[in-house]
């Protein structure tokens, strides 16, 4: 198996070889086959109470805000969440660009518009600690929303590496590595690499939690 560490002239030496170029990266979609990343917004509106009225005529009531869900192969899929802070906040969070355009389209629709104060774009990571509502600003934001359901399809693309055969593996799935003493070192470094960064050019996703994956696997966290 090659060596994961071997960088020096990393176009034709260590797992280069073994990758056609240009290296695909794996994506993360929805189930309305939308690219999957929590995209944040925070607007100011002049009307709070006749912004929480046309929320409740386009969305549905969740908790103290609202949510947009769709079926989709008879499962229930979270695309947006919308609530309210005060004095004249309005939070938004969406699993797709596409659903939260959406959503700007109809905040710009209010009279007068919506104005955008603050956005964050955070691609499948959706790492809790670059969060754009935190604290305070997430008390009235619904148990459930997109954060939630990326998370679902993290965990979901997780479980499927974990039992795919991988090249890096000499076509081994890395739970069959786990039993082969030469295949379960290369696993072992295979994590590691992916730790400093390159997961994804082992169809990993750059969300994916690495302590999960050794714990599916039985090998125990990192640390």
């Amino acid at each position: 198996m090659a060596d994961l560490y071997d960088y020096g002239n990393f176009e034709y030496q260590g797992w280069a070889g073994q990758h056609p170029k240009p290296w695909p990266v794996p994506r993360l979609h929805t189930p309305e086959r939308e690219e999957a990343c929590l995209v944040e917004g925070r607007f100011g509106v002049a009307d709070l109470d006749a912004a929480r009225a046309r929320f409740d005529d386009v969305y549905e009531r969740c908790g103290k805000g609202w949510v947009e869900a769709v079926c989709v192969d008879g499962r229930r899929w979270i695309r947006v969440a919308v609530w309210t802070a005060a004095p004249d906040r309005i939070l938004v969070e969406a699993s797709s660009r596409e659903a939260y355009a959406a959503v700007v389209a109809l905040l710009e629709s209010l009279e007068p518009p919506a104005r955008r104060r603050a956005e964050r774009t955070d691609g499948d990571r959706s790492w809790p600690q670059w969060r754009l509502h935190r604290g305070a600003l997430r008390a009235g934001r619904p148990d459930e929303g997109p954060y939630e359901a990326i998370q679902q399809l993290v965990e979901r693309e997780e479980r499927r590496w974990v039992d795919a055969p991988t090249r890096f593996l000499d076509g081994l799935s890395p739970r069959e590595a786990v039993g082969e003493p030469d295949a379960v070192h290369t696993l072992y470094e295979l994590l590691e690499w992916a730790a400093q960064g390159w997961g994804q050019e082992a169809g990993m996703l750059a969300a994916f939690d690495l302590d999960r994956v050794r714990l599916a696997l039985g090998l125990g966290r990192r640390w």
